[in-house]
């Protein structure tokens, strides 16, 4: 069937918040706290993983393996390290979704990245190529009729529970063209990225409806 366009769809988002476990109990009664400040790169606003629980679950528990990876055992098995992770689950409407992975969401922000720092600099801020002090407002100026906005990112090469680093940044042999001759080579610990973590920031919590939350402790 032939359409003039394909209209506005909807996105079945189904994404994973790691926390504390000492948290789960405010979070569900009282909802939960935006998350803001320059170093939260996509603005303010409540972080998840989207499809993956792993990454949610790395994250509830980094205090504890940032100790272990110091040495401190004892300290580690304190249960106030202990994590749990949410799973929120919701269908979302497509003009209030901004996808970054997309040409288009690529296209949108390169403009919006433009038009606030012509903006910046007419009110007489000195901004840096780069942006990246800009990073926290540059997202928060975007307009809010968008409510959730995801973008992909290297997931860091830390160890995780019996899986090395090489797993997730190297690919041992890599087959490549050697000059102009028809012939592959093995090339061992090529630096690459074999996974990535997609990340949403809900923008605004109430638009999280607690009671159709799921929780599990780590």
């Amino acid at each position: 069937m032939r359409v003039e366009s394909f209209g506005n769809r909807k996105i079945e988002m189904r994404a994973y918040h790691g926390t504390l476990l000492s948290k789960a109990e405010s979070i569900l009664e009282s909802g939960f706290w935006s998350s803001s400040g320059i170093d939260h790169w996509l603005g303010t606003g409540v972080y998840f993983f989207r499809e993956d629980e792993t990454q949610a679950k790395f994250y509830a528990e980094r205090d504890r393996f940032r100790l272990m990876k110091k040495g401190q055992f004892r300290k580690a098995k304190s249960p106030e390290y202990d994590g749990c992770i949410f799973e929120w689950c919701e269908t979302l409407q497509g003009e209030e979704f901004l996808n970054l992975d997309t040409r288009d969401g690529a296209v949108f922000f390169d403009k919006h990245m433009k038009a606030t720092k012509k903006m910046l600099l007419s009110k007489g801020y000195k901004v840096e190529t780069a942006l990246w002090q800009w990073n926290n407002e540059l997202f928060n100026l975007i307009p809010p009729e968008y409510t959730v906005i995801q973008r992909t990112f290297p997931v860091p090469s830390e160890k995780l529970g019996n899986h090395s680093e090489a797993l997730f940044n190297t690919l041992m042999f890599f087959p490549i063209l050697k000059g102009n001759r028809d012939i592959s080579a093995e090339v061992s610990s090529i630096n690459t990225e074999l996974i990535h973590g997609t990340q949403v920031v809900v923008r605004n919590p109430q638009r999280i409806d607690t009671t159709k939350l799921s929780w599990m402790a780590c």
